[in-house]
């Protein structure tokens, strides 16, 4: 049978005091692994946290975007002016449109007359006119004090009068498989100075121009404030205002079916000196019924058909 050394007091002690020096490790290592943990825990709660912000904050602005379509799309809509929104209409098959029947009054006019148009004042005819005949241009400015009654019409703001026909035409194309929405309706007074002097900024920076000229040349862009239609709340831009909405289907449908609720193209290139507005195929005014059929027939722009009435 072995014998076993008896240990003395010392190497007693020495054991003891290495148990309490691996049991103090094991505590330690234990502390530092959940000092790592929570310090890593943490680290990644703080990397996720500001990527959820930076997708909460992008997401807003996308909302805003949404949202505010009128405010956004609209500066968007004055950029895409800038471009030659003359030669994507010519290719956008305007010339078919213009083969419609013409009347010999329309002859009657001369050149002369056609381009001093843009310029007159119909101040005398807006004292008794109905209220979607008035002609509202940088010459014939809407007067501030002039109330709009307007209520909403697929989440837009439109005028009154506006509103029912714009609607029943909405409905009316979408059984034709026709999707249109309005990216643009009423506009303040307020808002309209905001787009304009936004678009002489551009002008003056693209081209380094004095204001009176950027001016000038903000205005075949951008109405002055009270010179827009859209001030009146009879006007709807569609579907997102693009270069390219002349060579659409919705186009197509509102060429061959607008004068029946009451809506008249208002700018197109035949037109542009007469109305001393560049092409805008998705803008399109209301004038009522019975004068979208008479405007139609007679080939005349609305300042043309207004002109003759008065003379």
């Amino acid at each position: 049978m072995k014998k076993y050394k008896r240990l003395s007091q010392k190497d007693i002690k020495r054991i003891n005091f290495m148990k309490k020096v691996r049991l103090a490790l094991k505590q330690l290592s234990v502390f530092l692994f959940l000092i790592i943990f929570i310090i890593t825990f943490f680290v990644i709660g703080i990397v996720y946290f500001y990527k959820f912000i930076d997708k909460e904050t992008i997401s807003s602005e996308n909302s805003n975007n949404d949202i505010l379509i009128e405010k956004i799309k609209e500066p968007d809509e004055l950029l895409d002016s800038e471009k030659e929104e003359l030669e994507i209409l010519e290719k956008s098959g305007l010339a078919a449109r213009e083969e419609t029947k013409k009347s010999t009054d329309k002859k009657e006019f001369s050149k002369k007359n056609l381009n001093k148009l843009n310029s007159y004042d119909f101040s005398e005819w807006h004292k008794t006119c109905p209220e979607e005949l008035i002609i509202v241009n940088s010459h014939n400015l809407l007067d501030k004090t002039h109330i709009i009654k307007t209520k909403l019409c697929r989440n837009k703001e439109i005028a009154v009068c506006v509103a029912e026909p714009l609607e029943n035409m909405i409905v009316a194309a979408n059984k034709e498989n026709i999707k249109l929405f309005i990216s643009s309706g009423y506009r303040s007074i307020e808002y309209q100075k905001k787009l304009f002097e936004n678009q002489v900024e551009r002008e003056i920076n693209k081209g380094f121009i004095e204001k009176e000229k950027a001016e000038e040349q903000a205005q075949t862009v951008v109405a002055k404030p009270g010179a827009s239609e859209h001030n009146l709340g009879i006007a709807a831009d569609f579907n997102g205002v693009l270069d390219n909405f002349a060579n659409t289907k919705e186009y197509e449908w509102l060429t061959k079916n607008a004068h029946k609720f009451g809506f008249v193209e208002r700018y197109t290139k035949k037109f542009e000196k007469t109305t001393g507005i560049i092409p805008e195929p998705w803008h399109w005014r209301y004038v009522g019924e019975e004068h979208a059929k008479k405007i139609r027939e007679s080939g005349l722009s609305l300042e043309e058909y207004v002109y003759k009435k008065i003379k």
